[in-house]
């Protein structure tokens, strides 16, 4: 039997991550929804959300949050794969979550510009899906 390629196993972790982040509720509202954040206000929430995470892990998550308006793509996929970690709480995986919806929204509005970089990244997001 073969082993899943690393690209594959990195699919099944993002899907897991928001599974993870998207927990569903034990009332009659149902799953909660994670609403993308201002890209104005994503480094506090972040700031706020990881105070306690390890530090390698809080300094790239305040890094790459403070990149969303600038640089979308590096961004986008930064915080997706500091999703990955297996350290993280419930409050930072939601953070991070709202962090990744604010850069996708950035990702969009410079594709929409005509950034090619942006329109690509989005593109291997949806293949990735």
């Amino acid at each position: 039997m073969n082993s899943p390629s690393p690209r594959r196993v990195l699919q099944i972790l993002f899907v897991a991550v928001l599974l993870g982040v998207v927990p569903s509720g034990c009332g009659r509202d149902g799953p909660k929804q994670v609403e993308a954040a201002k890209v104005e206000e994503v480094p506090k929430q972040i700031e706020e959300a990881f105070a306690t995470a390890p530090a390698e892990a809080r300094q790239a998550a305040q890094d790459l949050s403070a990149s969303i308006p600038s640089q979308p793509v590096d961004a986008f996929f930064g915080l997706q794969a500091l999703g990955y970690r297996s350290d993280l709480t419930p409050e930072q995986r939601t953070a991070l979550a709202q962090a990744m919806l604010a850069a996708r929204a950035q990702l969009a509005q410079a594709a929409a510009n005509g950034n090619s970089a942006a329109r690509d990244a989005l593109e291997q997001q949806a293949a990735r899906k």
